[in-house]
């Protein structure tokens, strides 16, 4: 009767723990995502056209393409894309493996992975001349 009992429980144990093993792997986010942005924008002075995705100010919307192109391990690396401008980007992964963290040229994005597919991300830019914050949900392109 123990050896049942023993085994009954290491069994249940082995079946509980796999999954959560399951989750420790580092997500593949290498592809091509598409994301619209809403964003809320301040102007503070006066800059350049050609170093903005958008020209506009107050509450706008913008989309991009974000394709992240090379990845080693947590570490990422790709370019965001407008139809005004491109810009670099590097990021890395959290150590939850469900949040993201990026750059930018000169702004930063907060993500949480919701599936393979799926990430919410929240932008941050502030310069002299233009602060934005904005979210978006960006998808992976098949």
């Amino acid at each position: 009767m123990r050896i049942l009992v023993l085994a009954t429980t290491l069994l249940c144990t082995a079946i509980l723990t796999i999954p959560a093993f399951a989750d420790t792997a580092v997500p593949d986010l290498k592809g091509t995502w598409d994301l619209t942005y809403e964003a809320a924008i301040q102007n503070n002075t006066e800059e350049e056209q050609a170093k903005r995705h958008m020209d506009d100010t107050g509450f706008s919307s913008l989309d991009v393409v974000i394709t992240i192109d090379k990845q080693e391990g947590f570490k990422f690396s790709g370019t965001k894309a407008s139809k005004k401008r491109t810009e670099k980007l590097s990021g890395v992964i959290g150590f939850d493996n469900q949040s993201a963290y990026m750059v930018d040229e000169d702004g930063m994005m907060i993500c949480r992975i919701v599936s393979p597919d799926k990430i919410e991300q929240i932008y941050l830019h502030v310069t002299t001349n233009r602060s934005v914050a904005s979210r978006g949900m960006m998808t992976r392109r098949h």
